[in-house]
């Protein structure tokens, strides 16, 4: 009798695309949103004015909500331009391939409360990585937390920032069929 070696067959997994960030793009509200506040400033300031106008007018009058309005728009405008440049990072990582990427069944899944705020998010592993998703984390990358459960065979590419205290940005999850 004679032995022919057959290779083992491979078994291809079929994944879906749950999301993308490449086929996202950045809330156009954020982007208004330093404009808003400048006319939201810019009322406030005709307000103080105008009631400060009561009292004899007088440098400090004017200057303090005026100071203080450009430093609520200055904080929106940074925010808002952090969260865009991050954003660009991200997404651009994951068309040049520089993300990485983990393939595995979920486990560990639970849902969870960190941070001062008590963030409502749901953690889990994919084989040895860790991720942590919140619905009301910065909005680039998934936060979608109804999605996952344990069990699930995912792959799932992601921006790891070699800081233990910022969360893997997930840029793209597939989910197999």
């Amino acid at each position: 009798m004679t032995w022919l070696y057959r290779p083992a067959q491979t078994y291809h997994m079929h994944y879906h695309v749950i999301f993308d960030i490449t086929q996202t793009e950045f809330p156009r509200a954020l982007l208004f949103a330093p404009v808003i506040m400048g006319f939201l400033c810019l009322g406030f300031i005709v307000i103080a004015w105008r009631v400060k106008g009561i009292y004899p007018f007088s440098f400090m009058n004017a200057i303090v909500p005026t100071i203080g309005a450009a430093l609520v728009w200055s904080i929106t405008y940074v925010m808002i331009h952090s969260h865009y440049h991050h954003y660009q990072e991200i997404k651009t990582a994951l068309q040049k391939s520089q993300c990485e990427v983990a393939e595995g069944i979920v486990t560990g899944f639970h849902r969870d409360h960190w941070g001062k705020g008590a963030v409502p998010g749901v953690a889990f592993m994919v084989g040895e990585t860790e991720f942590r998703v919140s619905k009301w984390s910065a909005p680039v990358g998934f936060h979608q937390t109804g999605i996952i459960r344990d069990e699930m065979r995912v792959r799932i590419y992601y921006y790891a920032v070699n800081d233990p205290y910022v969360d893997k940005d997930i840029t793209r999850l597939e989910i197999a069929e």
